[in-house]
């Protein structure tokens, strides 16, 4: 994952979907699912397999960004400060 010179919000998750899609990028998502399945009985991969789906992430993560920022989070320490309580408070209200 690159560096986040900046300190945003939105640089890190964009980042953080951009190495995602890197460690995914040319692996069989058929592969990892079945290995999930077989793991655990679920079909999940932890990486982006297609530049469709990077896109689409790469938008979210954005929009969640700026509105994490008019709630009064812009700074990556701010983000980080956040419990996982208060994080998934955020998310239910941005969906």
């Amino acid at each position: 994952m690159g560096r986040n010179r900046s300190g945003k919000i939105k640089h890190l998750l964009i980042s953080t979907t951009k190495s995602l899609f890197e460690s995914g990028f040319n692996k069989s998502k058929y592969e990892a699912f079945q290995e999930s399945y077989l793991r655990d009985r679920t079909r999940q991969s932890p990486n982006i397999h297609s530049f469709s789906t990077y896109v689409s992430y790469e938008k979210t993560v954005a929009k969640f960004s700026d509105f994490l920022k008019e709630n009064g989070l812009k700074y990556e320490r701010d983000f980080k400060k956040l419990t996982p309580q208060e994080l998934y408070e955020y998310v239910d209200k941005f969906f």
